[in-house]
């Protein structure tokens, strides 16, 4: 791709590539964006981004597409384009499967969008797109099995295509997907939402991960991208301090995520695998310690994920029922606390409804509903 649109751009595009790339010297990681020289002439496509992404074996490869998307999305933003298009990058000589790279590159653009949504200059309309039939599904079927209940179909040909993000999860019949509770002995309130991590009104977020706090892929990278590299290494710092093990937490600052939004701490929460005998016990520590170091750091309200349902191998529901349960047994406890709220979350509709299955039937002594669809509460 990169020859096709060398030999349709010229020499002045390609010595102009040559020069930023003298000048910026960038890593992977990174992306620069030039003019399109002769292009420019023949249609829309003003500028072009040459973006570095990892090989697919590559060390924090996630992270580093992750952060090469959104390099290039702020330059092109930043040079007034209204409109971009990303190929499927990394397929080739880079080695990634097809839909690792489409689950990778989406993920990177749908944060980016929601982080953006208040500082987003000119980008109103993103393509993603591949010659290749089969490469082109892999971004329709990440879209749809990763993220129907955010995005709604405008024109489709042949497939269930996806174009138009909304600001509000949604579920089937077009009802927003959640609810919102009172502890009865604490009175904090304890909504359930469908919902991106990145998009929480929280000041601490919460999110299960392995006691060597990898940040390569899943939740842990995409914060991880989002909050920067000042952000991987505080927590790294604090890890290697603390030697937390499981059924522990370590909080720390939230990186560039604190000038974004709401997110000012991150709960790393070392979690069990589902065959640990230990299991339930192991996760009620770990939330719980969470929950006593976002307090104690002041924090007002936290969000929670879905800890567990991934990697850890937990059912949904075993893994929202011991989240819950944890929840409900550190309010019990009547001190005084500066948490206010908690809010438990998921961008899947399905996990989502484990949380509301499990406030309202395995703990609905503690719960009582406040605003809900047709959801129960009390007891």
């Amino acid at each position: 791709l990169a020859g096709a649109i060398a030999g349709a751009a010229g020499q002045g595009y390609i010595d102009e590539t040559m020069q930023v790339a003298r000048t910026a010297s960038p890593g992977i990681g990174h992306a620069i964006v030039t003019g399109s020289g002769a292009l420019a002439s023949r249609g829309n496509i003003k500028a072009v981004a040459h973006v570095l992404v990892p090989q697919f074996n590559g060390e924090k490869k996630l992270v580093k597409m992750l952060e090469a998307v959104h390099m290039a999305l702020d330059l092109a933003d930043e040079r007034g384009c209204r409109s971009i298009g990303f190929a499927l990058m990394g397929c080739g000589s880079l080695e990634w499967p097809a839909y690792d790279a489409a689950k990778a590159i989406f993920g990177a653009v749908k944060t980016w969008l929601n982080r953006s949504k208040n500082s987003r200059k000119t980008i109103s309309r993103v393509t993603l797109f591949d010659a290749d039939a089969a490469k082109g599904q892999a971004y329709l079927s990440v879209i749809s099995d990763l993220s129907a209940s955010e995005f709604v179909s405008i024109r489709a040909t042949g497939a269930e295509s996806t174009d138009r993000a909304i600001d509000e999860p949604r579920v089937k019949g077009g009802q927003p997907a959640g609810a919102r509770f009172e502890h009865s002995m604490s009175k904090v309130e304890v909504r359930v939402e469908v919902c991106g991590a990145l998009d929480l009104d929280v000041e601490c977020l919460a999110y299960g991960t392995d006691i060597k706090f990898s940040m390569d892929g899943g939740l842990a990278g995409a914060i991880a991208g989002a909050a920067g590299q000042g952000y991987i290494d505080e927590t790294m710092q604090v890890a290697r301090t603390a030697s937390p093990g499981i059924g522990h937490a370590i909080v720390t600052g939230s990186g560039a995520l604190a000038s974004r939004g709401n997110i000012k701490a991150v709960a790393h929460v070392a979690i069990p695998m589902f065959g640990h005998h230990n299991k339930n016990l192991l996760m009620v520590s770990a939330i719980q310690s969470a929950l006593d170091s976002a307090d104690k750091r002041g924090c007002r309200s936290v969000g929670i994920a879905l800890m567990g349902a991934g990697l850890f191998e937990w059912p949904a529901q075993d893994a929202a029922n011991a989240v819950v349960g944890a929840l409900s047994a550190w309010l019990r406890r009547g001190t005084k606390r500066t948490i206010t709220r908690v809010t438990l979350f998921d961008m899947d509709v399905g996990k989502v409804q484990a949380f509301v299955k499990a406030v309202t039937d395995t703990h609905r002594c503690d719960f009582a509903a406040i605003e809900g669809s047709g959801l129960g509460g009390g007891c």
